[in-house]
This record gives C-alpha cells, structure tokens and sequence, in this order.
C-alpha cells in the first residue's frame, strides 16, 4: 500500500474518531479543527524532510496519521496539560474496535500521543541529530508546536487559560513562558529546513509579541484586558464558537491592537 493510499484510506476514519471524541466538549481551541491543522504541520514536515523507502516512509506517516488525530482527545477527560494518558486510553479503546490499524502503525504512535505535551521530554532532547520522519513524537511535539503561532494561537492561548482559570493579568507572563519554551524546542530542529524556519519563526514571533507587550502593560483598562473579556464572555462563558467570537471582536473599537485583532479575526474566521 503507497503512502497517498494510507491516507487517503485512514484519514476519514480517523478524523470521525476525533469528531465523535469531542462532540459533547467544548474546547475551540483544541477541537478536531486543530488536529486537523496539526496533521496538516505534520505533512508539511514529513514533506520536507524528503524521501525513504516507501515501506517505511507508509509506516511513518500512519503513526503521525494516528497521533495527530488522538493526541489531545483526552483533554475531553483530563482538561489539564497531564492529558496525554488520556488521550492514549482514548486511542487504545477506538484501536480494539479498528485493529487494522496496526498495519500503518507502530509503538511510535502510543508513545507519541502519551508524551506530546512532555515538559521533560522537550528539555531533555537532543536537537543536534538529523531531523528524521522515524521520531513519531519529536514530529508531532513540533506540529503541535506550530499551531500555538500567528494570529490564531493568540486567541487559542487566550482562551484555553481562561479556561483553565488563569487572570487575564497572569495570563500573557505565562502565555510568553510557554510560547518561549516551545520555540527553544523546535528551533534547532526547524532550521534544518531553512523555508519552514522563516515561516513559523514569523509566525512564532507575532504571538509572541502580542503577549509581551500585553504583559508589559497588564491594567484593566488596557485593550488586552477588553480582548480578554470578549474571549470570556462569547467562548468561556456563553459557549460560542470562533465564528461568534470573530464577530463580537469586529463590534469593538481598536486602536493600537488593531493590527492583531483583525489577524485574529482573518484566521479564526477560515
């Protein structure tokens, strides 16, 4: 079987696995739409890393396959950053009913959706190898990475710490925190395919700089504060979605965040 054969065959089922995972959850920010962005991260890497016999290259794509559609399905039980044996108990239940899957995956599947979100995982690895299409979690921690960038990982933050119960006054020290770990992560591995570096690191840097300069200026009559009440109120609070949240932003007036708000409001609303 080719690799657009795997795909094209286990992709559908997959993503109906992790719809039917979070049809009674609501979390906009870490719901099918951005498993399917992080699959879409974790093509563009495989595709840049190049070529291998196709055997191998299958069996590699499966297991990013099947990781980046369960890997935070466990969120819908454990709402916290430990969610990731969650999430595996989630994949090893739907796997007992869709045993075929072993043929495009491996142990490197399991270990990818457990440890994603591993903090000492991320601090001990080493980034001075090759970057290679057989490190399932590497890949996956990298793709999920990427999706915390560029104007919708700003309202993706914004809302999953509200969520979590972070002041929007704390909320930007610790968004910049995290944002600046990841980036530590993944650098030295996506500079090794110079085109994506330039990419993401733009996109990198504009999340970023929007949560700086909100934390260097943390008052309750700042333009941050009044973006973090919207957020509150039409995605913690009324349960809405991102179209909803796109419009109530386009009701206010901005002015020095302007730029942000109507990147925010671009890629929330595709």
């Amino acid at each position: 079987m080719d690799c657009k054969t795997v795909e094209k065959q286990w992709r559908p089922i997959l993503e109906t696995a992790c719809k039917k995972a979070f049809a009674e959850t609501h979390i906009p920010s870490h719901d099918f739409s951005h498993h399917r962005r992080v699959w879409r991260y974790c093509r563009e890497l495989l595709n840049s890393i190049g070529s291998e016999e196709e055997t191998q290259q299958c069996r590699n794509l499966g297991n990013l396959l099947a990781a980046a559609y369960f890997h935070d399905t466990g969120l819908t039980i454990e709402p916290g950053e430990e969610h990731g044996a969650a999430s595996l108990q989630l994949f090893n239940s739907w796997t007992s009913n869709h045993p075929d899957i072993a043929d495009i995956t491996d142990e490197r599947a399991a270990e990818a959706i457990l440890r994603h979100d591993d903090k000492t995982y991320k601090l001990s690895h080493s980034a001075s190898s090759q970057l290679s299409a057989n490190e399932t979690l590497t890949l996956l921690s990298i793709a999920d990475d990427l999706d915390a960038f560029g104007f919708l990982g700003i309202a993706r933050y914004t809302e999953i710490y509200l969520l979590r119960g972070v002041s929007p006054c704390h909320l930007p020290g610790k968004v910049v925190k995290n944002l600046e770990s990841r980036w530590q992560f993944i650098e030295p591995f996506l500079v090794q395919l110079p085109t994506l570096y330039a990419l993401h690191r733009e996109r990198y840097q504009i999340a970023h700089q929007f949560f700086k300069r909100w934390a260097d200026c943390c008052t309750v009559a700042s333009e941050y504060a009044v973006f973090a009440n919207v957020v509150q109120r039409v995605i913690v609070d009324e349960q809405g979605n991102w179209h909803m949240l796109a419009a109530a932003l386009n009701e206010k007036s901005w002015s020095h965040i302007s730029i942000a708000i109507n990147g925010i409001i671009a890629e929330i609303s595709q």
